[in-house]
């Protein structure tokens, strides 16, 4: 096999594994008869997770169920999402707080949506756009308010809350969420809780890996150590298992021999920009696998460039906040015909998230 065939089946087996990949979690269904069925559910992104239910029952039997074939179903103690019709077709939308007034969210191809419904009152999109409009010989960024005239309709027998509506600029979780609270409380004569579904993330998280290891670039160096501090960015709401990963590296390399355009030794930074994925998120042992490009620069004339890099490893979690991981780097330069290996590395070190 070649070093193309090489690559493609690096580049295709990862996403395979990807869709082939099931995240388990304890919790229920409640079908259309309103029993109640305990089990387990594949945990996914927002968007699949509106149009389909993976459950796996306690005999380990497993059944898709869509938004007409049951109620709703709850992941334990977290995420919570009930099927409506909407725009005639049936949905489920993620249930984030019941109460005097009750907000839901869905994910589709076309973005982030919104609504609300009252016992008196009909479920209703929160209705919200923002983009570039030309205005004159300008293009000029327009955010819509309908928003605010709908919300205000469905709270207007809540003396106060005006004020909060007319500065929500934009429908989000956690402002909405904080809407329906109020107005539950400020209507509500029956000492009634409301419940707040939505497990509360952070729009976005941030994992630092400090790691060192062993170097090997395919030339006329060394093998030498490599250290640094890698960046994960990840954004939880949107996916648990995908992260943006960077950093700044370094090695100093030493050469057995010299030539026109390289000194004896030289100080080489690699900054990595790749997509990575870990799965499952929940769990002590977490493969890891990343596809992206790497820039190499010199603080002398031993020049710089990018390569395609790919990345394999495990991480393992120690305590909430903190773990350890080890990982294989494979990094090529080249063209069609032309590609070769350009460097190597094994490293390992602390991740800490924050």
């Amino acid at each position: 096999m070649n070093l193309k065939k090489i690559l493609l089946v690096g580049i295709l087996l990862p996403v395979g594994l990807l869709y082939a990949q099931t995240d388990f979690r304890p919790g229920f269904i409640i079908t259309n008869t309103n029993d109640t069925l305990y089990g387990q559910i594949d945990y996914r992104g927002d968007r699949v997770m509106g149009e389909l239910c993976k459950f796996q029952s306690n005999d380990h039997i497993i059944t898709d169920y869509t938004p007409n074939d049951i109620a709703a179903y709850r992941f334990i103690d977290s995420k919570y999402y009930i099927s409506k019709e909407i725009n005639r077709k049936k949905v489920f939308l993620e249930y984030l707080i019941k109460g005097q007034l009750n907000v839901y969210y869905l994910r589709d191809d076309t973005g982030d949506h919104y609504f609300i419904d009252k016992f008196d009152m009909p479920i209703v999109e929160v209705p919200y756009e923002e983009g570039f409009r030309k205005v004159g010989n300008k293009e000029v960024l327009y955010k819509s308010k309908t928003h605010i005239g709908v919300l205000n309709y469905y709270t207007q027998d809540a003396s106060g809350l005006q004020p909060q509506v007319n500065l929500l600029k934009k429908p989000e979780h956690s402002k909405l969420i904080k809407l329906a609270e109020n107005y539950h409380y400020t209507v509500c004569k029956e000492g009634e809780e409301c419940i707040v579904f939505e497990r509360k993330q952070p729009l976005i998280g941030v994992v630092l890996d400090f790691t060192i290891g062993w170097f090997d670039f395919q030339d006329q160096s060394k093998p030498s150590l490599q250290g640094g501090v890698l960046v994960n960015i990840w954004l939880p709401r949107s996916n648990e298992k995908f992260y943006f990963r960077t950093g700044l590296l370094y090695t100093e390399l030493t050469y057995t021999g010299s030539s026109n355009f390289m000194d004896a030794k030289a100080s080489v930074y690699k900054v990595p920009f790749m997509f990575e994925y870990i799965y499952p998120p929940k769990s002590i042992i977490r493969p890891k696998g990343a596809v992206g490009f790497c820039t190499y620069f010199s603080n002398n004339n031993w020049g710089g460039g990018s390569t395609l890099a790919f990345m394999g490893g495990l991480n393992i979690q120690i305590l909430p906040s903190i773990g350890c991981f080890f990982e294989y780097n494979l990094d090529f330069v080249g063209i069609m015909n032309d590609i070769q290996m350009c460097s190597q590395s094994c490293l390992a070190g602390v991740s800490v998230k924050f």
